[in-house]
């Protein structure tokens, strides 16, 4: 499985390339990127991996903002540490967003 991590903080990108390995040791990240703008220069240019793990408040933005620039056919997980975000989801960004979060005790991470 070939995974793109759109995250502007260091230190978040390799939890979630750590926590990655744990759960889906075959998975192959090919890309960490920090931004809306390096993200739609990268999508454009290179093939969809089957998962994006995508931060919603990045350095220059939104991430919803790629959504207006390219089509993103593969699933996306929603990342992020500030609770506003959630209704932008549920508003209709994106399907499929879960009833409930569950966070890892060991990580803290929710999924």
């Amino acid at each position: 499985m070939k995974v793109l991590i759109i995250e502007d903080e260091n230190a978040a990108a390799r939890r979630l390339e750590k926590l990655l390995s744990e759960v889906e040791p075959e998975a192959e990240v090919v890309q960490r990127l920090d931004s809306v703008e390096a993200s739609v220069l990268w999508l454009k240019g290179n093939p969809q991996p089957d998962l994006i793990l995508l931060d919603i408040h990045l350095a220059d933005g939104a991430s919803f903002e790629i959504f207006e620039h390219i089509n993103i056919t593969c699933p996306i997980i929603f990342t992020t540490a500030y609770d506003e975000y959630a209704p932008a989801g549920i508003q209709g960004k994106c399907s499929g967003l879960p009833a409930q979060t569950h966070q890892n005790q060991r990580t803290g991470c929710c999924y």
